[in-house]
């Protein structure tokens, strides 16, 4: 796990000037060393986290043998051991890193070579014979990967966005970006576009080739989600909770490859307790280390599910658990932001990075997490009520009509889950329209900018609310705040529930699979129960991570008031505070309000630290 920078078609002391500075702006990504590499309209930087080898021979950019091709890679591949003995079996390895068996992988298959490999990573590869450069981003985009086109023409690449704004800049937002994000709370459905006008990610499972004069990168497909139904849909057999009971061991235990300590996160809910049993469950050797955070005595403290898990491993688990108090947040959010580089959606990211802290001074750099795991198993309630709907459209009444008998929340959602069954386009025109609709709150600068057409899918289509998710609302957002609020204290942090396999079986059940007497993620629960302790096997609630918003802004009520005027130009353009101000009144009242009051207010503060951190013009 590391921080990556190159730069092509540049004039070479100023390329070689960029990833130098990258270097720099990106040290929490690497202490243990830096290199910086240059050839002919090419210069490539690299920070290191050793994890795998920990030997200069793991050090990088890397040269290979021939001399032919450099290589910054920022990520891990977990099966790379296996690609050496498959693939290349006639290589006189020079170390055991993971980082070498890529190299030597892809200078022989070229981006075919992509879809052999299992992990995580960005990818930097030049070619010193052609005068090209491989680019490359994982499956699900858990490593970051940014470019930008100079004015020189030259393409610059970094696995953040710092590195990539001048030092004396005033960089203009991207103000559809920001639009959404106020008014709705998404913009992950923007594809690649970040917060910053000029700034793109390059996209999560694709490749691309790029070189000196290109305006800009051309991305091939290597990958994508299996949402496309074409998949064989079956029931979940005992078979098939074998199989995936399989997967998710297969996934973990492949994630435990480090030279260094691991450790995991544990809130106490379904997803982390299976990774953290799992990991119990085949670990061999000293305990297993978890970190938890929870509000002591609040009816968010989830420390009976904790302690339920450390009774069921006993001496095979250590927990240290990090009290949190909403004294402790308005330094650290600002703190986040700048780590971020872009608003957020709540607090959980906040609490998130102390958790990193605790594992960073515990001497644990390598995390295992249970995130992703609502996204691929259709854990939120919008993909419950859309399976609902779904399955009501194929005739499966009997069953849908059982779980709306005993799914939460399920009585209020009932007309739009009729209207999804019985016509999907006039309930996916009206949730688009509601979604444009959220405007009300936004100032003159941005309210034509919220998107009309934001790729928002209807409740009839699981298939397609799935996809969305996964590639537009939720997980774009949680890959980024995962690698961030890890990687800025130099923990690199791990998810085996985006293993893509996993995916791939899920693809292949029928809707009715994972809902199962009012009990959502169905198929995890019956194919882990035997590592995870009834009083966790049997939760329905899903409290999140650290959720007691209205709390926390009622504390700071004259804070967010100074923040947001003393930000003229956001007040004025960027959204109607006057229309905050009463959201927020009425969300953090004890009583009335909803969840989106509060969150309005939220994201007005955030977006006024971030375009003040940044200095960001109107």
């Amino acid at each position: 796990m590391c921080g990556i920078a190159g730069i092509v078609g540049a004039e070479q002391d100023a390329a070689v000037e960029f990833v130098r500075r990258a270097n720099r702006l990106q040290a929490h990504r690497g202490p243990d060393g830096e290199g910086v590499w240059r050839g002919e309209q090419i210069a490539l930087g690299h920070r290191r986290l050793a994890i795998v080898d920990l030997t200069p021979a793991g050090a990088q950019p890397m040269r290979s043998a021939d001399g032919r091709w450099v290589i910054a890679y920022n990520g891990e591949v977990y099966n790379h051991q296996e690609l050496r003995r498959q693939h290349l079996p006639d290589v006189p390895f020079q170390g055991r890193s993971d980082t070498e068996t890529i190299l030597c992988l892809l200078s022989r298959q070229g981006p075919g070579a992509l879809s052999l490999m299992l992990g995580m990573w960005s990818i930097l590869l030049w070619d010193c014979a052609s005068q090209q450069l491989l680019v490359s981003r994982d499956r699900y985009g858990q490593k970051p990967l940014y470019w930008r086109r100079g004015p020189d023409g030259s393409l610059a690449f970094a696995s953040e966005i710092k590195p990539l704004l001048r030092e004396d800049e005033r960089p203009e937002p991207d103000r559809a970006s920001l639009a959404d994000y106020l008014a709705s709370g998404n913009y992950g459905h923007l594809g690649n576009r970040t917060f910053f006008r000029d700034v793109r990610a390059f996209p999560p499972g694709h490749w691309a080739v790029v070189a000196p004069g290109d305006p800009e990168p051309g991305p091939r497909a290597y990958w994508r989600f299996p949402a496309d139904g074409s998949h064989q849909s079956r029931e979940l057999s005992a078979a098939a909770v074998d199989e995936l009971g399989n997967l998710v061991r297969q996934a973990v235990s492949s994630q435990l490859m480090s030279d260094v300590p691991v450790g995991a996160t544990l809130s106490g809910g379904l997803d982390s307790s299976i990774v953290v049993g799992t990991i119990c469950s085949v670990m061999k050797g000293p305990a297993l280390t978890a970190f938890t955070a929870q509000v002591p005595g609040s009816r968010y403290d989830e420390t009976p599910y904790v302690e339920a898990v450390r009774t069921r491993w006993n001496e095979k688990l250590t927990i240290h658990t990090t009290a949190l108090v909403s004294a402790s947040f308005r330094p650290a959010l600002v703190e986040t932001i700048r780590q971020q580089e872009e608003p957020f959606g709540d607090p959980s990211i906040v609490a998130h990075g102390f958790l990193m802290d605790a594992a960073r001074d515990a001497g644990i750099p390598v995390i295992l997490g249970g995130q992703g795991a609502d996204e691929v198993f259709l854990g939120y309630r919008h993909m419950q009520f859309a399976a609902i709907a779904s399955g009501l459209r194929r005739g499966k009444v009997r069953w849908g009509c059982a779980q709306l008998a005993r799914l939460d929340g399920s009585t209020r959602a009932l007309p739009r889950i009729v209207l999804a069954a019985v016509l999907p386009r006039i309930e996916e025109r009206l949730r688009r329209e509601a979604r444009h609709n959220l405007r009300g709150t936004l100032g003159p600068a941005l309210a034509e900018e919220m998107p009309r057409r934001s790729g928002v899918s209807g409740w009839g289509d699981w298939r397609a609310v799935w996809k969305e998710t996964i590639e537009g609302v939720a997980l774009p957002h949680l890959v980024h705040y995962d690698d961030r609020s890890a990687m800025a204290r130099s923990v690199e942090s791990r998810m085996p529930f985006l293993d893509h396999r996993i995916a791939d079986f899920v693809a292949s059940l029928d809707v009715t699979a994972f809902l199962q007497r009012g009990y959502s993620k169905w198929p995890l629960r019956e194919a882990c129960a035997s590592v995870v302790p009834l009083q966790v096997l049997g939760r329905r609630d899903k409290i999140g991570f650290f959720t007691p918003l209205s709390e926390l802004l009622r504390t700071e009520t004259e804070w967010i008031r100074e923040v947001l005027s003393d930000r003229a130009f956001l007040s004025r353009r960027w959204v109607d505070l006057s229309a905050v101000e009463r959201l927020t009144a009425r969300g953090t009242a004890s009583r009335g309000g909803t969840p989106n009051d509060v969150l309005v207010t939220w994201r007005a503060l955030c977006a006024a630290l971030w375009a003040h951190e940044f200095r960001v013009s109107g």
